[in-house]
Formats: C-alpha cells, structure tokens, sequence
C-alpha cells in the first residue's frame, strides 16, 4: 500500500532538512571545532543541532553526519599527504636539471 504524498511536499521537507544540516555544519566550521560522530556540540551550535535533528529524519541524521566524518577524514589525509609532498619535494621542480 503507497500513500499519496505531493512530491512538493516531500521537495520542502527535504530542502528544509538540507539548511538545516548546512548550518549545523557552518556553525561547527564557525566554532573552529572539527565535528566527528558522537563528538560533543559546541555550545553555540546547539540550537542549530536541534533545528537539524528535528528537520530530518533520524536516519537522514545518521547518514550525513557519516558522510561529514568520511569527508573530515579524507580531508586530513589529503593535507597530510600534501604536506609530506611538500617536505619532500615531490611533485615539483626541485632536484631537475636546468634545460
């Protein structure tokens, strides 16, 4: 059995839960704080927590917030990996003979 919803109703129920995410995830950006799973909210960030927590769904939560720490650690790796290169000279014209 489907239940007929108005797609423009689920669109706004998606789109409200989207800013809200993204301002969650501004604020914690703003704060200076690297936010992880089960990571303690920055008390300025609070009420935009619980704005994003009652916008989605709790499995929407979930799922981005996964995806969040899956970027943050990606990202740390690339400026790991880009600081060892640029200690070591890796990837540029250091060390090649003049033409």
């Amino acid at each position: 059995m489907s239940q007929n919803v108005d797609s423009t109703v689920l669109k706004a129920a998606r789109e409200t839960c989207w800013k809200a995410r993204d301002t969650f995830y501004e604020c914690v950006e703003a704060a200076g704080v690297t936010y992880t799973v089960d990571a303690p909210i920055p008390a300025a960030c609070k009420s935009a927590r619980a704005a994003y927590d009652k916008a989605c769904k709790a499995s929407w939560v979930k799922h981005f917030d996964l995806l969040q720490d899956k970027r943050l650690r990606y990202l740390q790796t690339l400026r790991s990996n880009i600081a060892k290169q640029t200690q070591t000279g890796v990837g540029s014209q250091q060390g090649k003979a003049a033409s």
